[in-house]
């Protein structure tokens, strides 16, 4: 355990003025025996003559080695050889090292050469007359054979020059073809100069449908691609192709749309909850919902819109759908009853858009319509 610190003063030289840190008990009022003898004119000059006896003793300090040409500065009681920061002007190869000497590349050829016999077990005597004896009288099956006597050793010559085989080589089935000749070198030339290929509304509808049947089966699980546009409120994520085209025709229009309104409800769905956030808030009046037409058969989807129009009833909104064939009377769909719940802070942010009022449309624009 360490001995507690006493307590410590600060005391002033009346002579000199210098401070210096002490004890209580100490008795000293001076801070050295020239301030204690002489007065303060006298102790100046006796300090400045002990300095310059100093700067005599020590004489005219030396340049820095480097050939800068300053001075150095003394440095525990000698002149310092470099001033600070020039000792790697006058010594660069400390940076990069010199190559070894004749002597080190021996010691470091006898060390690869000893670990590479370790390594390797055929360089082992013992294990290497092993394997001959177990090789003894045995014949390679190409002994005394040419590269045109055995097609195996043709082909290895031909790679060993860099040159293929026209012997083994089997003709392409694209040969003399073209892009108009067959539809897979079509679609590989649109893949090279950036085309993308064009599916009809028939064969898009079959790939989603068979992609949706695989999904629920639990074979695949498809991540949403994301899209981004600039909408009046800023850039706006997009989920689905569906969503994109509809941003594009509401933003060509001049509407006032976000996916950012944050009126969400909570459906209740096969034994659990679930959150439905519709897509888009159309002029603070319109809640719309973008499905492709083959989504509406499903259940999830009618439970989705059966929501969508129980939020738009609290709200005081209307609800809108949008699929490939435009807008979509949810009055026409069998839509069931669901429980549904609504969080405080959508209350909030529907009182703040029944404060608010309706959105204005921009000069200009249409009625809403598909």
């Amino acid at each position: 355990m360490a001995r507690p610190m006493g307590q410590r003063i600060i005391k002033i030289c009346p002579v000199c003025g210098k401070t210096w840190t002490t004890m209580p008990s100490d008795k000293r009022t001076f801070c050295s025996r020239i301030c204690a003898q002489h007065s303060p004119e006298r102790t100046a000059k006796v300090r400045e003559t002990w300095k310059l006896k100093s700067e005599k003793a020590r004489g005219t300090p030396p340049l820095c080695a480097c050939g800068c040409g300053t001075p150095v500065s003394w440095y525990k009681g000698r002149w310092r050889k470099y001033v600070k920061g020039h000792w790697l002007k006058a010594n660069p190869q400390a940076i990069k090292p010199p190559p070894p000497s004749p002597s080190t590349r021996h010691k470091i050829s006898v060390a690869t050469r000893v670990r590479n016999l370790v390594d390797n077990p055929m360089k082992k005597p013992d294990i290497r007359a092993k394997v001959s004896r177990a090789l003894k009288g045995r014949r390679a099956w190409h002994t005394g054979l040419t590269k045109d006597d055995h097609p195996s050793l043709l082909r290895s010559a031909s790679w060993n020059k860099g040159k293929s085989c026209p012997q083994l080589s089997h003709p392409s089935w694209n040969k003399g073809l073209t892009k108009n000749d067959h539809p897979s070198i079509k679609r590989q030339a649109d893949k090279i100069r950036g085309r993308q290929r064009v599916f009809t509304s028939e064969h898009c509808k079959k790939l989603s449908e068979a992609a949706a049947r695989r999904c629920e089966e639990g074979h695949i699980q498809v991540a949403a691609k994301q899209y981004k546009i600039q909408g009046p409120y800023g850039i706006e994520h997009l989920s689905s192709s569906y969503e994109y085209q509809r941003a594009r025709a509401l933003t060509e229009a001049k509407y006032r749309w976000t996916k950012r309104h944050g009126l969400h409800i909570h459906y209740f769905y096969e034994g659990r909850w679930h959150i439905y956030l519709p897509d888009f808030l159309v002029d603070n009046a319109i809640l719309e919902e973008v499905k492709a037409n083959w989504q509406l058969q499903l259940p999830k989807t009618r439970a989705k819109l059966s929501a969508l129009v129980q939020l738009c009833e609290y709200a005081g909104l209307t609800p809108s759908l949008y699929t490939e064939d435009g807008i979509v009377s949810l009055a026409g769909l069998e839509l069931p009853h669901i429980e549904t719940y609504i969080c405080p802070s959508v209350f909030r942010r529907i009182e703040t858009i029944r404060q608010h009022g309706v959105g204005q449309r921009l000069p200009g624009t249409r009625p809403y319509q598909a």
